[in-house]
């Protein structure tokens, strides 16, 4: 338990604690809503973004598949080996490191090997919040990296990972449980922690107790006009009536986490892995309508209402198949910017040896404005800022112009990205699986 003393101190953080400024990427999708758009964003447009060029590089040594969190000048990133980082931005310098932990081995060998930390960090007053590769959240310190303390969500050794990273809404954060490579399967659930009180955190199970499946290996995305949470949820039964929440969309009170409605993914299927494959984007239509996007590994973006999660519209982006990273469906999370949904994919039906797609949709009833297909598979979420979509695949990053698809800049030599680009200040910060941290920025 977090003594007196501590909890105060987390408290005092918390009503101190600035308004992101507008140089700051401080959570994954950038928002609550998971916009992925950064309206702040004037340095880097159409007329410089093919100009860009690393501004530093920093090699962590170990794979990279989060994002960096960038806050008050410093990029707060964890790698697969269990170490976490501060970084400085102007220099690339790390300013400090802390282990917070890896997954425990599995005991089939054929499944996913042990890593570390996959979920993107967020910063609150003082505090550093993250999830650990040993499905805990840790409490740092922003300024030395000490540990303030350890929340414990699941028990690594029972297959429990976090995949999912914390949003941060109205002084809590939400974030959620599922398996490491689905062997075993756990049971799943959606998390709530309250920043001025963080233990006990309030859990949501989404499988029948002694159950598995529901989880969330996604995000959760907030509509703070409604105080709701929407999520999307991982392999497992359908059955609402057990508490089953296999493969579903679902929207809960962001305060008690009740579930107020759901929308089953048509195509769930235990047998084959076809679930969500991508956390929830909230946007809202020309007559502002309020909507909320997905897509499944069935390569299908589904668009719900959010009142009631009827269905929408939806538009199919790519082949269904079990392996996003092998080129079909889709686990990269949309983004919008206003007035245009943007969604990458794997293989789209009319590729021809092209292995990623990538979409721009109008958000009215779910047409394609433009597309490109590109070589590399698109995993991470794409990231849209003056004009200019970022867009990272398993061979490198590409860069577009927002309105037409139009080809800007690639970075030369294949390398492979599973995290999103982070916009920042008039640099592009990417992690790659090689274990580099690039921050690209146009010559000054």
């Amino acid at each position: 338990m977090i003594d007196n003393f501590c909890r105060c101190a987390l408290f005092l953080a918390l009503a101190a604690a600035p308004i992101a400024a507008a140089d700051d990427w401080p959570m994954y999708l950038y928002d609550p809503t998971h916009s992925s758009f950064n309206a702040s964003e004037s340095k880097i447009g159409i007329q410089n973004a093919g100009s860009l060029q690393p501004y530093w590089i920093t090699n962590l040594s170990a794979p990279l598949a989060a994002a960096p969190t960038i806050s008050g000048g410093v990029a707060y990133v964890g790698a697969w080996d269990g170490n976490f980082y501060a970084i400085d931005t102007t220099t690339g310098g790390i300013q400090w490191s802390t282990y917070v932990g890896k997954a425990a081995d599995p005991e089939n060998s054929w499944c996913m090997p042990a890593i570390g930390v996959t979920s993107q960090a967020t910063v609150v007053g003082n505090v550093v919040y993250v999830g650990g590769g040993d499905s805990a959240v840790y409490l740092l310190d922003k300024d030395t990296g000490s540990q303030l303390q350890r929340i414990p969500l699941a028990d690594p050794r029972d297959g429990g990972y976090l995949w999912s990273s914390l949003t941060l809404y109205n002084n809590a954060l939400y974030l959620g449980v599922a398996s490491l490579g689905d062997c075993p399967l756990v049971r799943g659930a959606l998390v709530r922690i309250d920043v001025a009180n963080p233990t006990p955190p309030l859990f949501r199970w989404l499988a029948p107790e002694g159950g598995v499946g529901g989880g969330i290996w996604s995000t959760p995305a907030i509509d703070p006009a409604t105080n709701t949470v929407y999520v999307t949820t991982g392999t497992g039964e359908q059955d609402p009536d057990s508490g089953a929440w296999g493969g579903a969309m679902l929207a809960l009170d962001a305060t008690s986490l009740e579930i107020g409605g759901y929308y089953f993914l048509p195509t769930n299927s235990v047998d084959y892995d076809i679930e969500w494959g991508t956390s929830p984007t909230l946007f809202q239509t020309s007559s502002g309508l309020p909507l909320v996007a997905a897509i499944g590994k069935d390569g299908v973006l589904y668009a719900q209402r959010r009142d009631d999660l009827s269905p929408a519209w939806s538009v199919t982006l790519a082949y269904e198949c079990i392996c996003p990273e092998c080129g079909c469906g889709s686990v990269s999370t949309p983004a919008f910017d206003g007035h245009t949904l943007y969604a990458g994919a794997g293989t789209s039906p009319d590729a021809d040896s092209e292995a990623g797609s990538v979409y721009a949709i109008d958000p009215d009833d779910g047409s394609i404005i433009w597309s490109r297909l590109l070589s590399g598979t698109v995993i991470a979420p794409v990231t849209v800022g003056n004009g200019v979509l970022y867009v990272a695949t398993l061979e490198g990053l590409v860069i577009l112009e927002a309105a037409t698809g139009r080809l800007l800049w690639s970075d030369g030599p294949p390398v492979t990205i599973y995290s999103q680009p982070v916009l920042s200040g008039g640099r592009v910060y990417c992690t790659q699986m090689d274990g580099k941290v690039v921050a690209w920025q146009p010559p000054e």
